[in-house]
């Protein structure tokens, strides 16, 4: 019953604003493998096939097992089905960055920021921005931040150590 009822509050935290963080910490917490969530969420999904935050807690479980291409089929039916749900739009935002499509990533994730206003479509938007070798403005987004999290310390740390350590062009015509 306990397992029950954290699957429950895992499903119901999806629609919070920090839903990625009070689900991995109830699922963390719980005595089910992750195997076990995602049999859980499959089976919800069969009364309920239509249900946009059951197919995007399921792609969320795909990705974290790895299987990028199944997280991109149930994150785009999330989308088709809540097209407005900021948590929804993040999540395929992160799973297309993740699959190496990153100028589709950043268009979503730039106009999810526009319309929502949402530190965690930000901090996706920055970390997509880093993997094109935009730098500035990966640093810009961070800086448009309203609540910072550890994760966006560290990018931002991250992004300004790689800035420190490329020269800038007149520094090549020292070095000769």
């Amino acid at each position: 019953m306990e397992n029950f009822r954290r699957f429950s509050s895992a499903v119901e935290c999806y629609t919070s604003r920090h839903s990625r963080i009070g689900c991995t910490l109830l699922l963390a917490g719980g005595n089910l493998g992750q195997g076990d969530w995602e049999n859980k969420v499959r089976a919800a999904l069969l009364g309920d096939q239509d249900n946009p935050r059951l197919l995007a807690a399921l792609g969320g479980l795909r990705l974290q097992a790895g299987d990028v291409e199944q997280a991109l089929v149930l994150l785009e039916r999330a989308m088709l089905l809540a097209p407005d749900e900021p948590q929804i739009l993040c999540d395929y935002g992160a799973v297309l960055t993740t699959a190496g499509r990153l100028e589709q990533a950043e268009s979503l994730l730039r106009s999810g920021v526009m319309v929502f206003s949402d530190d965690n479509l930000r901090f996706n938007l920055a970390r997509c921005h880093q993997l094109q070798g935009k730098t500035d403005e990966a640093l810009a987004v961070l800086a448009s931040m309203e609540h910072r999290s550890d994760d966006a310390f560290k990018l931002e740390g991250d992004l300004l150590k790689g800035k420190e350590t490329s020269p800038v062009p007149w520094q090549h015509i020292l070095r000769r």
